[in-house]
């Protein structure tokens, strides 16, 4: 007799053909059932501190900060149920990978109006 995939220890399975994207999605599918939850307010509480602190450093100091800042909400937002959080953070570390203050101030706002309307 035939034991469900579930039974086996399987969450899901891929058949044939199969494309990267189509792994991409089951991927992020198994995760996003298996992951922890943020919340909003653990976000913000973390994030929105370093995004003020930041804007009145000097070109060094920011650019690392919103590299990491941009890294951190790329992996963590969608935790969140924030996906654009999360794309605006991968925007940001790669504004602040090029230098390119403006952009990232741009990005950083963005971010704290996202977080803040979402109830952070």
């Amino acid at each position: 007799m035939a034991r469900s995939r579930k039974s086996l220890g399987a969450h899901d399975a891929i058949g044939k053909p199969y494309s990267l994207p189509m792994i991409v999605r089951k991927i992020r599918e198994l995760l996003s059932e298996t992951s922890p939850r943020l919340s909003v307010e653990e976000l913000s509480s973390e994030i929105l501190p370093m995004i003020r602190m930041a804007v009145a450093m000097s070109d060094d100091e920011f650019f690392s900060i919103a590299k990491s800042v941009g890294h951190n909400l790329a992996g963590v937002a969608g935790l969140a149920m924030l996906p654009e959080v999360e794309q605006l953070g991968r925007e940001l570390e790669s504004a602040a990978i090029s230098h390119k203050r403006g952009a990232c101030e741009d990005k950083m706002e963005r971010i704290r109006g996202a977080l803040e309307s979402a109830g952070g």
